[in-house]
């Protein structure tokens, strides 16, 4: 057994977890994730850990390092572990071989998972679900009646979900997300009587966290705006409504900043929360992003004051770069 192998004897990855974190797994080994904002998209294995959000992977080394806010060598030297050059390659070795089967595992997952989505095509579904009373509920959002079928948003009135507290139920409305073409990659469900908190949840297990594209038949969009959460993207493409301009929804704050880094070369445009300016900065300077920073949350405003276009349009020439 090797010097870190003896280490991690010594832990039990789901109990070390929890004891660190102050999280409890769900069901299907899920739980928050330790290095984003995800709350359900991080799952645990026998002996190794995947967030389906952040991608961020490692093991109970890694998750007792997170503990002590240290880095894993620095864990490992505190623990008084000095690996020669031989022992340092073996485990390299050995982790790249765990990684691997991990990884296929990870892809089977995923692919049954899509495999369902695309089978069952509940986005469908749940579009069909909307009568007037819901499409009420979307246009109190600020979705218009010709978006919201275009999208094809719909109404779950009975979506499952499992917490600490066992599965509850709540009415939701349902998003599809979907890639550039138009496949449907997942959905997300915003949880309209949550009595735990929550505000949004995915389909279900397996699935990976995408962000809201608003116009899937735009290729290789140059222009984009980039804001925080499905909804608010519908709002500002709606109101922005210039051709040839990609409107994008990330669906988390780690999102978020993939999102911005991921727009380096074009010409981007993000428009964050007023509590997520701060934490747009770095990546939006590693971009070249220009920042727009409003009072409100970019919807509120549109919808609490009737603003249209031409000035969102005009507003959004002070973006700067930062």
């Amino acid at each position: 057994m090797s010097k870190v192998d003896a280490i991690k004897s010594q832990y039990e990855i789901r109990a070390t977890y929890e004891r660190l974190s102050g999280d409890e797994l769900n069901s299907n080994n899920q739980a928050s994730c330790l290095y984003c904002d995800s709350s359900d998209a991080f799952t645990l294995y026998e002996d190794s850990f995947y967030c389906y959000s952040c991608c961020k992977h490692g093991d109970v080394i890694d998750i007792l390092a997170w503990g002590k806010k240290q880095s894993v060598g620095d864990f490992l030297r505190g623990n008084k572990l000095e690996l020669t050059p031989e022992e340092i390659e073996f485990y390299r070795v050995q982790n790249a071989e765990r990684e691997r089967v991990r990884e296929e595992e990870r892809t089977r997952n995923y692919n049954n998972a899509v495999e369902r989505l695309h089978s069952t095509q509940k986005w469908i579904e749940y579009h069909n679900n909307l009568n007037e009373t819901y499409r009420e509920l979307w246009r109190r959002r600020g979705v218009e009646d010709a978006f919201q079928s275009i999208w094809q948003l719909g109404y779950n009135p009975a979506f499952k979900y499992r917490t600490d507290q066992g599965i509850l139920t709540t009415p939701s409305l349902t998003i599809p997300i979907k890639a550039v073409g138009g496949e449907c990659l997942n959905i997300q469900h915003r949880l309209q009587n949550a009595m735990n908190g929550d505000r949004y949840r995915p389909e279900g297990a397996g699935l990976k966290m995408h962000p809201f594209i608003c116009d899937t038949e735009l290729k290789g969009a140059q222009d984009i705006i980039i804001v925080e959460g499905a909804i608010k993207a519908m709002v500002t493409y709606q109101t922005y409504d210039k051709p040839g301009v990609q409107v994008i929804g990330a669906l988390s704050k780690s999102m978020m900043d993939k999102t911005i880094r991921q727009s380096k070369g074009r010409n981007a445009i993000v428009i964050p929360d007023p509590d997520g300016r701060e934490e747009v900065q770095d990546a939006a300077r590693y971009s070249g992003a220009k920042v727009l920073r409003l009072p409100k949350k970019i919807d509120d405003l549109i919808l609490e004051h009737g603003l249209g276009k031409h000035w969102l349009r005009d507003t959004i020439q002070q973006a700067r770069i930062i």
